[in-house]
């Protein structure tokens, strides 16, 4: 119990009303003009009424309206007082010479006491210290609530399990979104090549095999493929340059072919199938020779090195370059020469393919020419190694 103070001057207030109702001033509850005092950092004020709503302070100064502070309301009793501590208060406006407050955040135990105050000027009865006593604890002793059945507690694991599957399969999903804009770089097109040497028609003339040559035959370096009987007299022998196999026969035997058009084409034998892609010039500095690539046609799926970047050029070189129509070289992308870590039919030469480079993986060095495994293998393969060294 608190400090007794001074009894309360209650003698202009014997004959007033005891409830002032809603009608007088527009509130939540009806306020109640029951004595009670009110200390405001260390100051005493009277109350004109109260609720469990708020209150009207009498000659409180100006400078609390607008703000909040903390009070203490205080009771007297015949043979004892009460106070109810801690009261938070906000003042919102003047009326005369009191200011309108109302509460806020009110406990349990602080509401259990003014309603049983408030009960007791109601009824005519006297207020005990046993009463506020079992005011206080009142609050504290309601019966504890059943247990939850098992089935309802199945139903919330249920609920909270799907709640963290669906935040789990959001934020994975998000994850791969932002992995692929950072670290991914895709090819815009690409196709399979190869060095090939293609014999050409030197002059208008009426070409004559000088075997019946089909695809995948044999030539030897030297060896007169055919002879050409020029329009005006006279011949040419076709010579190949290069030993290798026949990819493809333009003409046929004897037929006119004018200067410059195809008579067939030759693979090297030692030339090696390699992949032309091109990508967006943006990604240039992600793209970094000796990176591994996926390469993906037909279903199949290769590995491959970046071997070269050809660069747009210079536009200066380009405008010097008056027969040409610099227009017809867009800026805006790269080539890139890649080559196969594992060998590709000749069958393939001028298909088309889809490359898929992985700076991430790269830059970690978790793949290479011996290790083309994926990124989920790489990163167990890198942490087993890792603890490895830790140990020893």
């Amino acid at each position: 119990m608190a400090e007794k103070i001074g009894p309360i001057d209650n003698t202009e207030e014997i004959f007033s009303p005891q409830i002032v109702h809603e009608a007088e001033i527009t509130r939540q509850n009806a306020r109640f003009r029951i004595p009670v005092k009110m200390e405001i950092d260390g100051k005493i004020y009277k109350l004109r009424d109260w609720s469990l709503t708020g209150c009207s302070i009498i000659d409180m100064p100006e400078e609390y309206i607008k703000k909040h502070t903390t009070g203490k309301m205080i009771f007297m009793f015949d043979q004892f007082e009460t106070m109810i501590d801690n009261l938070q208060i906000e003042c919102l406006y003047k009326k005369e010479n009191d200011i309108g407050c109302r509460f806020t955040d009110l406990t349990p135990q602080q509401i259990s006491i003014l309603n049983q105050i408030i009960t007791a000027y109601i009824n005519g009865d006297i207020i005990t210290q046993d009463d506020i006593i079992t005011a206080v604890t009142k609050i504290q002793m309601y019966p504890k609530k059943k247990k939850i059945d098992e089935v309802e507690k199945k139903k919330a694991k249920l609920i909270l399990f799907l709640i963290f599957t669906t935040l789990a399969v959001i934020m994975i999903f998000l994850s791969y979104i932002i992995y692929k804009k950072v670290f991914i770089v895709e090819s815009i097109n690409g196709y399979v090549d190869s060095n090939i040497t293609t014999l050409r028609s030197p002059y208008p003339s009426f070409i004559k095999f000088q075997k019946n040559y089909q695809t995948d035959q044999n030539i030897s370096d030297g060896e007169t493929v055919a002879v050409a009987y020029l329009v005006g007299g006279g011949v040419s022998r076709i010579v190949s340059p290069v030993s290798g196999k026949i990819f493809k026969i333009y003409s046929k035997n004897n037929e006119f072919i004018n200067t410059g058009e195809p008579i067939l084409s030759i693979i090297d034998l030692n030339a090696t199938r390699y992949i032309h892609a091109t990508f967006y010039s943006k990604e240039t500095k992600k793209i970094k020779i000796g990176y591994i690539v996926k390469i993906i046609f037909n279903s199949n799926i290769y590995y491959g090195k970046v071997t070269k970047v050809l660069y747009p050029e210079d536009i200066s070189i380009i405008k010097s370059k008056p027969n040409e129509n610099i227009y017809a070289n867009p800026r805006n992308f790269i080539d890139v020469i890649i080559m196969p870590l594992q060998k590709i039919d000749k069958k393939f030469i001028g298909s088309s393919v889809y490359i898929k480079l992985d700076t991430f993986i790269n830059k970690l060095g978790l793949i290479n020419d011996k290790n083309t495994n994926n990124f989920f293998t790489s990163v167990f393969w890198f942490c087993i190694s890792k603890k490895y060294l830790l140990l020893h």
